[in-house]
């Protein structure tokens, strides 16, 4: 066995057992709702959806947050993690239709979109939130610009594992782990952090840009410690074989 295959086993054991405790699963589902709200928030009241409307999308979207809880227990396997026990593209198309349905087809598409800037809208977030806290809030107007800079720079310089572009997240999940492929991950995300600086500059007071490239450095350094981690679970982390 490898130290890969104690996490899996372990991991998933832990998860199966939360599952299957109705208090725990409670404890989840409340904070998987609370999560929701931090990501689609901003969305729903975008939408300008009634009251009902707004209730049914956050039950479909906790339920299908659940659902992908749930079989994430079964990625942890004896030796290491599964990962095409992700969410299969079938599964992906029907939790699509099921917000379609909420939505109906416009709203639907205004949905998607949004979907698209997740990333840079939760980076947002943060960074407004560190303003905040060091007396340089962020104005409206800027924090509208970032967000298509943000976008557009992503566009012109795609990402090497793009979670959001591959509906089957599975494999392209699994392909991280091969030779070089998370180095490369990480030297795009530093390219694409200086180019959204660079573009920042006219935006952005010295101050504000100063406290926005340390966010940035800390989430890479996060970031190159959770690929760590994560090859070191997979089995493939260069030490011992998986089984």
């Amino acid at each position: 066995g490898s130290p890969g295959g104690m996490f899996g086993k372990g991991m998933g054991a832990m998860l199966s057992k939360m599952m299957k405790d109705p208090s725990m699963k409670e404890v989840l589902r409340a904070q998987q709702k609370l999560a929701l709200k931090k990501m689609y928030g901003p969305l729903i009241a975008d939408l300008k959806l009634p009251a009902e409307q707004q209730q049914k999308l956050t039950d479909v979207l906790l339920d299908q947050q659940m659902q992908t809880l749930e079989r994430s227990q079964e990625m942890f396997k004896e030796d290491g993690v599964d990962m095409s026990k992700m969410a299969s593209i079938d599964t992906v198309k029907a939790n699509e239709a099921a917000i379609q349905e909420v939505l109906g087809p416009e709203k639907f598409e205004e949905f998607q979109e949004y979907k698209k800037t997740m990333t840079e809208r939760m980076q947002l977030g943060q960074i407004k939130e560190q303003l905040q806290e060091t007396g340089h809030p962020l104005r409206d107007e800027q924090a509208k610009q970032m967000l298509v800079l943000m976008k557009e720079e992503r566009e012109r310089y795609p990402p090497v594992f793009d979670a959001n572009a591959n509906a089957d997240g599975g494999k392209n999940f699994a392909t991280m782990f091969e030779d070089g492929a998370m180095e490369r991950q990480m030297e795009w995300q530093a390219e694409l952090n200086r180019r959204v600086q660079e573009r920042l500059v006219p935006v952005l007071s010295p101050e504000q840009l100063k406290a926005y490239a340390d966010l940035q450095e800390q989430q890479l350094s996060m970031q190159k410690f959770g690929m760590k981690m994560a090859r070191e679970m997979s089995g493939k982390g260069g030490g011992l074989p998986a089984g």
